[in-house]
């Protein structure tokens, strides 16, 4: 958290692109995880996200209800053509997730697969 707070106060006026926003379950009012972006959009006008969800909840759905919601708003931000996350290899929750929510492997490297959503 201290790492993302720190690209906020670099860059104030792009904090949106900086940003954690912390998940909440609203029948229960408590946190459930987190999604974040991981800077401004790139020259290839992709944005790069992360994401967790807190052990208790997994396996429920709400990380793939909360990347389906986010990317599709990011994807009708301007400079935004392309959604990227990265999982390590043996992440397999987080494959599953990816590709509940539509995403498609597009690159591998021997520690980590890339997932991309476009329009």
């Amino acid at each position: 958290m201290y790492f993302r707070l720190s690209k906020v106060v670099e860059d104030e006026q792009n904090y949106l692109w900086h940003t954690n926003w912390l998940l909440v379950l609203k029948d229960k009012n408590c946190a459930i995880g987190g999604i974040m972006l991981k800077g401004m959009p790139s020259k290839q006008e992709e944005v790069v996200i992360g994401y967790y969800t807190l052990p208790p909840y997994m396996g429920h759905g709400y990380m793939t209800e909360s990347i389906i919601a986010f990317k599709n708003w990011l994807l009708h931000q301007p400079n935004v053509k392309y959604v990227i996350a990265d999982t390590e290899k043996d992440n397999m929750a987080s494959h599953r997730v990816l590709e509940k929510a539509g995403a498609n492997l597009y690159k591998v490297t021997k520690s980590f697969y890339f997932w991309r959503f476009q329009l």
